[in-house]
């Protein structure tokens, strides 16, 4: 059971939500590194961008939902 918990870590938080954080973190730096460089940096760091988005996109619909 650990060792699938620790799969579906892997593949969902950090291969699922690495691209898309890869492309905001690779608009944010003006495109002065390449895509391939930011997507290789760090999964968790581009994930967690991910995350931090899609946290403060449902936020924001919530307030503004009236």
């Amino acid at each position: 059971m650990e060792f699938l918990i620790e799969f579906l870590k892997e593949v969902i938080f950090v291969f699922i939500f690495r691209y898309p954080g890869a492309f905001v973190r690779w608009i944010f730096v003006r495109r002065r590194r390449n895509f391939r460089s930011v997507l290789q940096d760090d999964g968790y760091v581009n994930a967690t961008v991910t995350v931090l988005i899609v946290g403060v996109g449902v936020i924001v619909y919530n307030v503004f939902r009236s």
